[in-house]
């Protein structure tokens, strides 16, 4: 899923469309984050994996906010 997420971010549609896309994206991973920090891992590797979802979630939502930044002064 965020391999597809991160493909989507440099897409660009129509200014409206695009913001509308970005915030259904953000709303997507804050529900991924939510769901990885209920995970339990039972050894260092899952935990490994735990973080580096955790740090890619993390930043891809930083990304989705530069994009909604720019689109949105694109509409202004």
């Amino acid at each position: 899923m965020l391999t597809q997420i991160e493909s989507n971010l440099g897409a660009s549609d129509k200014p409206y469309k695009t913001l509308r896309r970005l915030q259904e994206t953000e709303d997507a991973l804050r529900k991924s984050k939510i769901a990885i920090e209920a995970l339990s891992p039972r050894d260092d590797a899952e935990e490994l994996l735990v973080e580096h979802a955790r740090l890619r979630i993390d930043i891809l939502l930083q990304e989705v906010e530069l994009e909604k930044q720019k689109n949105k002064a694109q509409l202004g």
